[in-house]
């Protein structure tokens, strides 16, 4: 690491003694110019943000598993994101909502981002060279907490704070594995399904959560939505760029 990052390290040991964390940075270059670290001094909780890439390399997911490892040993709890189900619904309902996410964000994403039968799926994603992220390689266990909005909660806020999703006659014809080529009058916004409703859920849970040190493993794009979130309630950040 290049000495211009020393005065970052003596702040970040100042104010969170995340001395095992510093090893594992220092190791990977990408990961230490994204990782961000939060405080609130009148409730002395630290957040860290470590932003994620759902579709990377191997040694970059190796790269985070190191630091979610050292995090935890210095007593950080780990708070990720999934939108999975909560509860299984029945077919007829899953089918009913995977086609509506599919009218929002143009593909079906199913099980794995990586299904060579799933045609619906860009290109770029299916990409060899890349693997999808797993909770299990980086490190993430049963016992973490995840933070975050069901899919089918998600389709419920936006039909009720934005407007109906409604389902044409080609988006039942079209399987779910096709590509999906539907035209529609009707124009629909994914931005608040991925990120506006989460995010203020997210945020909320994190404010009013009585863990001290927490670890926020989420996609790095979030980083944009939170940091005003809770630098408007008190944090400052001690640690990365903003």
């Amino acid at each position: 690491m290049k000495n211009i990052y020393i005065p970052l390290l003596l702040a970040l040991l100042a104010f969170t003694s995340c001395k095992r964390i510093l090893v594992s940075i220092i190791t990977d270059k990408s990961i230490d110019s994204k990782i961000r670290v939060l405080e609130n001094k009148e409730t002395g909780k630290t957040l860290c943000f470590l932003p994620m890439i759902h579709i990377g390399k191997p040694e970059y997911y190796e790269s985070v598993r190191k630091v979610i490892d050292s995090l935890r040993q210095e007593g950080y709890i780990v708070y990720y994101e999934s939108v999975g189900y909560d509860e299984e619904p029945d077919s007829l309902t899953r089918d009913t909502i995977d086609r509506k996410v599919r009218k929002l964000i143009g593909f079906y994403f199913g099980s794995s981002y990586k299904d060579s039968s799933n045609n619906s799926l860009p290109k770029a994603i299916t990409n060899s060279n890349y693997e999808m992220q797993d909770y299990k390689k980086i490190g993430v266990l049963e016992t973490d907490k995840k933070v975050d909005l069901s899919i089918d909660s998600l389709i419920r806020r936006y039909e009720q704070d934005i407007k109906p999703i409604k389902l044409l006659p080609c988006d039942f014809e079209t399987d779910l594995l096709e590509k999906y080529k539907c035209k529609d009058k009707e124009k629909y916004s994914d931005h608040s399904f991925y990120h506006t409703f989460r995010n203020d859920h997210i945020t909320s849970e994190v404010l009013k959560s009585e863990d001290k040190k927490i670890m926020m493993v989420y996609g790095k794009s979030h980083w944009f939505s939170f940091w005003p979130r809770f630098n408007k309630n008190g944090y400052e950040l001690v640690y990365g760029k903003i």
